[in-house]
């Protein structure tokens, strides 16, 4: 009959396993941060407006959504610069 470890050295061997497996663990996680990080900033070059409005609508979705004052006042900004730019094409053709 094979002698059994104490438990006491059990418990360490298992808190050494234990630690091992979270560094592991910490060290892919620093890896996928660094990864996303990289990614993150080519597309922020490469598609700007895309980016951040990917990022607006993850913090949307992460906060829990807006107050209604806040949307009423983003869908007003958004209509003025709208309007603004359709003027400056109607200004634009006019001037040609």
């Amino acid at each position: 009959m094979p002698a059994k470890d104490p438990p006491v050295a059990r418990i360490a061997r298992h808190a050494r396993e234990i630690r091992e497996s979270g560094e592991a663990a910490a060290g892919a996680g620093g890896l996928l941060v660094a990864d996303v990080a990289d990614l993150a900033q080519r597309e922020l070059e490469a598609r700007p407006y895309f980016t951040v409005g990917l990022a607006f609508g993850a913090g949307l979705l992460l906060g829990g959504g807006l107050p209604p004052r806040v949307v009423t006042g983003a869908a007003g900004l958004g209509l003025r610069l709208a309007v603004a730019r359709a003027v400056r094409r109607v200004l634009e053709e006019a001037g040609r």
